[in-house]
């Protein structure tokens, strides 16, 4: 998808909202975080894909992306945040727990952060 698509995809996403509010607030041990409603998909892209996509999302006005690790693309979309110059901070990224062979759901969550800091750094 190009540049001119995104952006278009943007705008109908976002015009669709009406009055729901675009962003949710989370509240935080460092204080409230408003995190965007709508975020840019990377489900079923390949690797090649996910890297263009993001970037693209990203040069379009999105600032949050969903990845998962059974995406099998998540590093790739780890190698377009990094790209894209801006502070990590000002992208949300959300990614979902994968079965993973821990004993507790901390220790799943542990597990899981890892991963997506590895794929992110």
């Amino acid at each position: 998808i190009g540049y001119g698509t995104m952006r278009l995809l943007a705008l109908i996403i976002s015009s669709s909202l009406g009055s729901i509010d675009p962003v949710v607030r989370l509240d935080t041990p460092r204080g409230p975080v408003f995190m965007p409603q709508v975020a840019l998909g990377t489900w079923e892209l390949s690797a090649e894909d996910a890297r263009a996509t993001v970037r693209d999302g990203i040069a379009a006005g999105f600032t949050h992306v969903d990845c998962a690790w059974d995406y099998f693309n998540q590093k790739a979309v780890g190698d377009a945040l990094r790209a894209h110059g801006g502070a990590r901070g000002d992208v949300f990224v959300t990614t979902k727990v994968p079965g993973c062979n821990a004993s507790t759901p901390k220790a799943c969550y542990d597990q899981t952060a890892a991963r997506v800091e590895e794929d992110l750094s």
